[in-house]
């Protein structure tokens, strides 16, 4: 596969911090690439530098300036008196200041194929304040998902998120990786869903400690040098997440 965007010893942080180090990796066309490590690692750091809404304060990204992004930050509760509609919220476009240029009927037709494609397409009338964690992340997705992107950036997405939610947006996000040929660069601490989904997984401590597949990376001894564990505990926690879901498929 053709590399979408380079990044070359990438460092970055806040007020002068260093939260990331000398990173340096290649995203690929039409990939699901996870971040894991840590808390603390630089996982939403490096995410935030690739959404380029943070300035790293060394290296370079390469390639970028035809790649449309979006961004999905950790979710967060809406404030369950916003009287907001989901189609509302899906039809804040930026250029509606453009008027009479602004077709909000269009946009909104866009915004319901949006939810179609999340499988949400029944909440268009709910209040934002009435969501569920799951339905939020999908709906802020779908939001995400009506600039067409190239590039998904997803920071935490089943933060909040049962396990029969996990299931449906593992597939979600399968297919829109597989149907729309999208990029998709995720950070998780769900060691199941990245060991199913990603085509490759980055492992981040500060620096980019190891790259690969699912198979040369999610393994005891791996995983238990980035979160300090025992090989054996990192081998349990995957066991216990893995029945946990096959109980409730």
């Amino acid at each position: 596969m053709a590399a979408l965007l380079k990044i070359h010893q990438i460092s970055a942080g806040y007020e002068g911090q260093v939260a990331i180090e000398g990173i340096s990796f290649d995203i690929q066309e039409s990939e699901i690439l996870s971040l894991i490590g840590p808390n603390g690692a630089g996982k939403s750091t490096l995410l935030k530098v690739l959404a380029g809404l943070l300035k790293p304060y060394k290296g370079e990204i390469y390639g970028g300036e035809n790649v449309k992004k979006a961004y999905v930050p950790q979710q967060r509760a809406w404030d369950k008196f916003l009287p907001l509609t989901v189609i509302e919220f899906l039809s804040i476009q930026p250029n509606a200041r453009f008027w009479p240029f602004f077709n909000s009927s269009a946009v909104e037709k866009k915004g319901m194929r949006a939810l179609e494609r999340m499988g949400v397409a029944a909440l268009r009338k709910r209040t934002l304040g009435q969501l569920s964690g799951g339905e939020c992340e999908r709906v802020m997705i779908a939001f995400a998902l009506m600039s067409e992107p190239h590039l998904l950036l997803l920071d935490e997405p089943l933060a909040g998120v049962d396990i029969k939610g996990g299931y449906d947006f593992e597939k979600v996000i399968r297919d829109l990786n597989r149907e729309e040929k999208m990029s998709v660069v995720m950070v998780s601490h769900d060691l199941h869903l990245v060991s199913h989904l990603s085509d490759r997984v980055a492992c981040l401590k500060r620096c980019l400690h190891h790259i690969g597949t699912p198979e040369e990376v999610m393994n005891g001894h791996v995983l238990s040098g980035i979160y300090g564990l025992p090989p054996s505990s990192v081998q349990h926690l995957r066991g216990l997440e893995s029945m946990a879901r096959r109980v409730t498929s």
